[in-house]
């Protein structure tokens, strides 16, 4: 066994049981009610065994991997607020949330059901282990595919500035949100966001055309991010750079990387308290800190969801979640089957958290144990840490024409799951498919124009 495999296996196992360890050290704080200790002991190891992750891995092998960008990207939105905390004390942007609703009962289980979450994803890459080290091959889609799609893309972009900038003149995600329910706008709320992003990542895995589509994202950002869709633009660059590091495009040192989340964190924090109004508010926090605080707001939905158990307002939905949207799919093909209104129907977490709570989104772990309890919770994140290792091996290594479409598909929809409902996810994974399927009719229908007009004995 190389030495390589050895410090990997060796690392997972000392990261595994030190998570487990974090776990009941916050546990038996919270006992003795020494909250804030509990949460700043756990969530600083947790922050720290996670940098040892990737320095130890290597970063830019690190940021090769699916797997690797989720771990961060997870923690920060599950685990900001006490990590922020820890940092800021009684900083304005922390005593919001420790107020309000952090330092309360529920938040003990709630953070155990995340560690647990985490635990169970990084077993995931013990047993996916293997001896073999895979070399990434140069990718061989049909770069006509490629020009279809920034094509779509185009077409995407400039619908979605004419009609969000120019017709509605949305300047904040409060308007924007507003004028959602209503008339186009609502088709491009729902659609268009995550297709901009799926399309964007498709093109990562181009040749020709990946400057084009990257160049035409951050044009699209540029007008997207300061009215508030910091995921529509956070969690596509997140998916992205695993692509671009993998097909050999990017490379990512520890300066780089830093210097990035620094940039990031940043301008979350100024989105946050500009959210197009025009300007910023004297007492606003403009630090990385304050931006990781705010991110980390993904934790109310799985607070929530434990106090809907204990109370006994909700009992456990067995699945429901996860079936609903394709019931409602399946209704809608079927017009002689009857369906409920999306905004009454409670098996759906994104109302279910709006109608008991406020409009928090949702969390991939609230919704494990929503459904499933503890045990939802470890099978959930076990198999979502089996499906990005075997997503990160396809990606670098398939050069098959089909594989990239429904693959980088699941990878956007897993990522958009960490914040937000599994109706959500399925919605952009669905939607991708359904566009991606269009395309690949369009690629085969002037594929066969192109044939027949090169026949012999025909007429041009």
């Amino acid at each position: 066994m190389k030495i390589y495999n050895i410090q990997r296996l060796l690392l997972i196992v000392v990261t595994f049981l030190g998570l487990v360890s974090v776990s009941f050290v916050s546990f038996g704080s919270f006992s003795l009610h020494e909250q804030y200790n509990g949460y700043t002991i756990s969530s600083i190891t947790l922050f720290v065994s996670s940098i040892v992750v990737l320095l130890l891995a290597g970063v830019n092998k690190a940021a090769s991997q699916l797997y690797f960008s989720f771990f961060m990207v997870f923690i920060i939105f599950h685990l900001g607020i006490p990590l922020g905390a820890a940092i800021a004390g009684s900083d304005a942007a922390a005593s919001d949330y420790l107020d309000s609703w952090f330092l309360q009962q529920y938040t003990v289980p709630a953070i155990l059901s995340v560690f647990l979450f985490m635990a169970s994803y990084l077993l995931a890459y013990l047993v996916t282990f293997t001896r073999r080290v895979y070399v990434p091959q140069p990718i061989r889609l049909n770069e006509f595919h490629f020009k279809i799609l920034f094509y779509v893309l185009c077409v995407l972009v400039f619908v979605w500035i004419t009609f969000v900038k120019v017709v509605y003149s949305v300047q904040n995600y409060s308007e924007y949100y507003e004028f959602a329910e209503v008339g186009f706008l609502q088709f491009i709320y729902v659609y268009f966001n995550g297709l901009i992003g799926f399309i964007f990542v498709l093109l990562c895995l181009s040749g020709t055309y990946r400057r084009y589509g990257i160049a035409l994202f951050f044009v699209w950002a540029i007008f997207a991010f300061p009215i508030g869709l910091r995921g529509g633009v956070l969690f596509p660059l997140a998916v992205s750079v695993p692509v671009l590091v993998s097909r050999g495009a990017l490379r990512v040192s520890l300066l780089s990387a830093v210097s990035g989340m620094l940039v990031i964190l940043l301008a979350i924090s100024f989105v946050f308290n500009y959210r197009g109004e025009g300007s910023v508010s004297a007492d606003a926090q403009i630090n990385p800190v304050a931006a990781i605080i705010e991110m980390g707001g993904s934790l109310r939905p799985v607070f929530e969801v434990h106090k809907w158990i204990e109370t006994q307002d909700v009992n456990y939905m067995l699945g429901e979640t996860y079936w609903a949207p394709f019931e409602r799919t399946l209704s809608k093909l079927l017009p002689f089957v009857g369906r409920i209104e999306s905004v009454e129907d409670e098996r759906l977490m994104n109302v279910m958290i709006v109608k008991k709570a406020g409009p928090y989104g949702f969390s991939i772990v609230a919704e494990a144990f929503i459904n499933f309890g503890w045990l939802g919770v470890i099978a959930i994140g076990f198999v979502v840490g089996c499906l990005l290792r075997h997503l990160d091996w396809k990606i670098s290594q398939s050069d098959s024409e089909g594989f990239s479409y429904v693959d980088v598909a699941l990878a956007m929809a897993i990522f958009f799951h960490i914040r937000q409902s599994f109706v959500g996810a399925y919605g952009t994974f669905l939607s991708a498919i359904v566009v991606c399927a269009a395309i690949t009719l369009m690629i085969s229908y002037f594929g066969r124009v192109s044939y027949l007009s090169r026949e012999p004995g025909k007429k041009h």
